[in-house]
């Protein structure tokens, strides 16, 4: 009874007529589904850090999708892992992804963020840079991670692992 359909996608360069980057993602949730019509679009501007843009829905104080002045954006897709690999001692993702728009303003300070910052669970969270043009895939758990590389322009993460390692 899997609820999660999301998929985020990169492509950039000779993938495209122009050259530029486009990031994208799609929330196919079901339980997301009545809240879509309540999403708003929020431009943050903090006291520290890089202002961000994000589409959120109501209750949610983080977000799952953003984009900064930097020419950084994120977009998050869950991937279930084994319960032993969940914990509750870490960043809520929402929280981890605003972390990453706020504070970064290349993929590897976004990595960095990832990397040094304790996690709950299971996680593809996609990075782009569009100065680069470059993205990242981040496959995640609350104790291990791999990273996949954008190919020849093109980037794409679903709510399942894809590197080997991170399938066990």
């Amino acid at each position: 009874s899997m609820t999660f359909g999301c998929t985020s996608i990169v492509t950039f360069g000779e993938a495209t007529a122009n050259g530029c980057l486009y990031h994208a993602r799609n929330l196919d949730n079901i339980v997301m589904m009545d809240w879509a019509q309540y999403g708003y679009v929020v431009v943050y501007e903090p006291d520290q850090g890089y202002p961000f843009i994000t589409h959120i829905y109501p209750t949610y104080a983080g977000t799952m999708q953003a984009m900064n002045n930097q020419g950084i954006a994120v977009s998050m897709n869950y991937s279930l892992v084994d319960q032993a690999e969940n914990f509750l001692d870490g960043m809520a993702m929402v929280f981890l992804m605003r972390q990453i728009v706020q504070y970064a303003a290349t993929i590897d300070e976004a990595i960095e963020i990832v990397l040094g910052t304790p996690r709950t669970f299971g996680m593809n969270i996609v990075i782009s840079d569009s100065k680069l043009p470059n993205a990242v895939v981040l496959e995640v758990d609350a104790n291990r991670y791999a990273i996949r590389k954008a190919q020849d322009g093109l980037l794409a993460a679903t709510n399942r692992y894809t590197t080997e390692y991170m399938k066990q």
